[in-house]
């Protein structure tokens, strides 16, 4: 009722929307599983961080399991290409930078030159992406 594209294109079977699927899918269990395994130590005892953590995944990109969700948000609306899913996957991208922003705040107050160091080597979001300077 409230598709972007028509009924035939979205309920057919669709190999280049599978395929992109597909490669969002596999995009987002890298990062999300490696930022998971590193991430434990924070969620269960945030008072003993000590230091900004800048090994494996976090030295590719600061937001590692931030990205996976948004890349995997997009890969499923382009996918699937529903208003509904297309007015979801916007308001979460808005909500889910304008955190990333607020924790990189808190962490820059913690950490201070460490953190604006970490900043200025690695990209938030991309892997490969220059930051600025």
């Amino acid at each position: 009722m409230f598709s972007v594209l028509p009924y035939e294109f979205l309920y057919t079977t669709s190999y280049v929307s599978a395929a992109f699927f597909l490669i969002t899918f596999l995009y987002w269990m890298y990062f999300f599983t490696k930022a998971i395994s590193i991430n434990t130590q924070a969620v269960f005892r945030p008072q003993h961080i000590t230091h900004v953590i800048t090994r494996g995944i976090y030295g590719v990109v600061r937001h590692p399991m931030y990205s996976a969700d948004i890349v995997l948000a997009w890969g499923a609306a382009i996918a699937y290409p529903l208003v509904a899913l297309w007015a979801s996957v916007c308001w979460f991208t808005v909500i889910t930078i304008v955190w990333a922003y607020s924790e990189e705040s808190v962490l820059e107050k913690k950490f201070g030159e460490e953190y604006r160091m970490y900043k200025k080597n690695v990209p938030m979001w991309i892997p490969g992406q220059k930051t600025k300077n």
